[in-house]
């Protein structure tokens, strides 16, 4: 089985999406193994220094190993921060990740 997630992250209607970069090795091995896929919403703090903090899922895949993964994964990533005055602030920011199982290719 060959595996596939994708995210982004985004607040609000004038904030720019951030697509979080997630390799096949980042699927859950077990979840992978049990055919375990489904979309997962989070939100999160990014802080005045660009650092993931507080990422909480508000939307279970129903699986808690990649509910899980995603927060790691979300942990991992650096983003701009938001500016208030050209001054860095913290803000809140919501994300989707799609956690997908697909059959190998037919040879």
């Amino acid at each position: 089985m060959a595996a596939v997630a994708s995210a982004v992250a985004g607040s609000g209607p004038d904030s720019k999406a951030v697509a979080i970069k997630v390799a096949p090795v980042d699927y859950p091995p077990k979840s992978l193994r049990a055919g375990e896929q489904g979309r997962v919403e989070y939100i999160f703090t990014v802080t005045a220094r660009g650092k993931v903090k507080n990422c909480v899922v508000t939307k279970s895949t129903g699986f808690m190993r990649l509910d899980k993964a995603t927060c790691e994964l979300v942990g991992k990533t650096t983003y701009a921060p938001a500016r208030t005055g050209g001054l860095p602030v913290a803000e809140d920011k919501t994300g989707v990740m799609n956690w997908r199982v697909s059959a190998p290719p037919v040879k």
